[in-house]
């Protein structure tokens, strides 16, 4: 079981308190490989800063410290998107930008030939996706299984992008934003498992988990909102505001509508 707690740590002799820290206890196993991890962003990015990393007989403890100008409470992404006001329709691109330029400072994209079936996520489980068309209508007649099995078993090798190193888990709880005199600046953080890994995996993934972890209501996630975007193939087009639509359906169309943008 992982828990993360927002705390500030009271300084002596009438110092007051430190900035805003974030508290990570984990499982011993679980806290080895985080304390491994977080090693390795201190290395590469320049906003985690690493305060303690204590592990027990069978708990860990890992003390990371915000960062930015302010010493004010840094909010989530999760948060922004169910955002009403206007601040998210300039703010979004720019949290975009500083999301894809920090993950590209995790390391170097390099061209190489890998075999189709090695490329797909390892999570990809044919029956439960199977389970996933029948619960949402979708039907085992899309061609989308039949297309997921013919990949898992194909040889045929393709030029693909590497990187060596990427995050893993990046998903809008895993990104802080601080709030400046113009919008806000994005930091990612709270990595998971770091790897060498298609150049574009972080994105997918952050795109995929912005359909299927929010909530517009309790049990209905983004796909019934979204998917009409798709409904022309993988290029997603250009963004039309809906007064009928949530806040947070909107934002998250406005930034998965970013992220090709920015990889053009």
């Amino acid at each position: 079981m992982t828990k993360v707690l927002m705390g500030r740590f009271l300084l002596r002799d009438g110092k007051e308190s430190s900035r805003p820290s974030f508290f990570k206890f984990e499982t011993k196993d679980r806290a080895t490989c985080s304390h491994q991890v977080v090693a390795v962003m201190v290395q590469k990015l320049s906003h985690v800063k690493l305060c303690s990393a204590i592990i027990s007989l069978s708990r860990g403890l890992l003390v990371t410290q915000q960062v930015g100008g302010s010493a004010a409470r840094p909010i989530s992404l999760a948060e922004l998107l169910s955002d009403a006001s206007n601040i998210t329709d300039t703010a979004i691109a720019r949290i975009v930008s500083d999301i894809v330029g920090q993950l590209a400072n995790l390391g170097t994209a390099t061209q190489d030939r890998f075999a189709v079936s090695s490329l797909l996520w390892r999570w990809h489980d044919p029956e439960k996706i199977k389970a996933a068309c029948l619960r949402h209508d979708v039907g085992l007649g899309s061609g989308a299984i039949q297309l997921l099995e013919k990949l898992r078993v194909s040889t045929k090798e393709l030029w693909v992008n590497r990187q060596s190193c990427t995050h893993g888990d990046l998903n809008a709880t895993n990104i802080a934003l601080e709030a400046v005199e113009d919008g806000y600046r994005a930091y990612i953080f709270d990595a998971e498992g770091i790897h060498a890994d298609t150049a574009t995996r972080d994105l997918a993934m952050l795109e995929t988990t912005l359909l299927l972890h929010q909530r517009t209501s309790p049990g209905q996630s983004l796909v019934d909102d979204c998917k009409s975007i798709y409904a022309l193939g993988i290029d997603v087009p250009e963004y039309v505001h809906n007064d009928n639509l949530p806040p947070l359906v909107q934002n998250s169309l406005r930034l998965i509508r970013e992220i090709p943008e920015l990889l053009t």
